[in-house]
């Protein structure tokens, strides 16, 4: 499971981790980044700790 200490730096993301018991975790960031450069460092971010994403709008 995700903890929620590592967003602590990205002060304008808001996460929220669902889990039902027999589901694995969804976790949901929610804000704005400043540029294309704050994105790619949270993509990569995910990528380097092997969290699939599901969608980014």
């Amino acid at each position: 499971m995700v903890n929620e200490f590592w967003f602590e730096y990205y002060e304008t993301m808001a996460i929220d981790i669902e889990a039902g018991l027999m589901e694995r975790p969804q976790t949901t960031l929610t804000g704005r980044v400043v540029d294309q450069a704050a994105l790619q460092g949270i993509l990569s971010l995910l990528y380097v700790m092997h969290l699939p994403l599901v969608s980014v709008e």
